[in-house]
């Protein structure tokens, strides 16, 4: 909900529509959906402490792999720049699609997507170049309109 919120803010101010993308929702968490690490026992703590140091290393039960979840971010993300080719497109997702995608634009190993910072509300901006199919990187985790900007709540 937070992302879809965020992309309506980003198209009224654009006077722009909002399209969904299931391929772009963020990671099935499985069995730890919505609990936090704080509160896990056992091997729940396990699985998640693993995910975040290698998200390759391990499967969540009942889950999807963050292979899997990379596998679909960039097919919409393709179909998305085909579809749109010569167009600004803004792509609103949450940090695990995003992670995925930016390691796959970045051409970095899966196992390291972590070492990249996505912080909340902060925009990546990329080139595509139609004709040979590739992202060129211009900007990664920017927050600067976020400066000056006091009382935000999560």
């Amino acid at each position: 909900m937070r992302a879809r919120r965020t992309a309506e803010v980003i198209a009224e101010r654009f006077a722009l529509p909002v399209y969904e993308c299931a391929d772009l929702r963020e990671l099935n968490f499985g069995a730890l959906e919505g609990k936090y690490l704080s509160t896990l026992k056992g091997e729940e703590k396990v699985i998640l402490t693993k995910f975040f140091h290698d998200p390759t290393s391990v499967q969540v039960p009942g889950g999807e792999s963050f292979s899997d979840l990379q596998t679909r971010a960039i097919k919409a993300l393709y179909a998305i720049m085909e579809k749109q080719a010569g167009k600004n497109v803004a792509i609103v997702a949450h940090g695990g699609a995003n992670k995925a995608i930016l390691a796959h634009i970045l051409q970095m190993p899966l196992a390291h997507a972590w070492t990249v910072q996505q912080s909340n509300t902060a925009y990546n901006i990329f080139s595509f170049d139609t004709e040979y199919k590739i992202f060129y990187t211009d900007t990664i985790n920017n927050t600067s309109h976020l400066s000056g900007v006091v009382g935000i709540e999560g």
